[in-house]
């Protein structure tokens, strides 16, 4: 069971989904801290693993990839002005060709 939301009724639903003896793996972090049911966690032998989707020397490759033209970001990223913010959330929501957008000034 991935939660990839990270918030107190996520964690739940994790916890009462997964299997006895089954593994959750956090992910997300919409919340810094709240509360774990360690009952559910102990009764079913639940296994809770926390990952960070990158670290530091990942996201530096990666700048380094992009700036360098090894990866071409043309079909997932778009820049739009800052001016225009509205509608390019509302794109992300309404739409599915956009994957991440840049607001610039």
């Amino acid at each position: 069971m991935i939660d990839a939301v990270g918030m107190e009724p996520t964690w739940a639903t994790a916890l009462r989904c997964v299997r006895s003896g089954g593994h959750v793996e956090a992910v997300g972090l919409g919340a810094s801290s709240g509360t774990v049911d360690f009952f559910a966690v102990t009764g079913k032998e639940i296994q809770i693993t926390g990952s960070f989707g990158w670290t530091d020397d990942d996201f530096t490759r990666a700048v380094a990839l992009i700036q360098a033209g090894a990866i071409d970001t043309d079909r997932w990223l778009s820049t739009i002005p800052l001016s225009e913010g509205q509608r390019a959330f509302e794109e992300l929501v309404d739409r599915t060709e956009r994957f991440k957008i840049v607001l610039v000034p």
